[in-house]
């Protein structure tokens, strides 16, 4: 299975603007965090999950591969993981 890298965290960049300009330039995406309540990203990604579950399936794997100790999935795709 592929691997993605670790995001690269600009957090402490976050007042430098000329940095964080060469970043996103570089990298395509900036990763600051706390930048957004860790609730509101649960809430779009539980979303996002359920929807794909209703278009026809998510990601095939066990689920014990789907969990993660800091991003929890809602039980009820939990309970379709293969």
């Amino acid at each position: 299975m592929f691997q993605y890298e670790p995001f690269r965290d600009s957090t402490e960049h976050l007042n430098d603007g000329e940095t964080l300009r060469a970043r996103l330039a570089g990298d395509g995406y900036l990763f600051l965090r706390g930048l957004l309540p860790r609730k509101a990203i649960l809430d779009v990604r539980a979303r996002l999950l359920q929807r794909r579950w209703r278009v026809g399936g998510c990601f095939r794997t066990r689920s014990s591969e789907m969990e993660s100790p800091t991003l929890p999935l809602p039980a009820r795709i939990q309970s379709r993981a293969i």
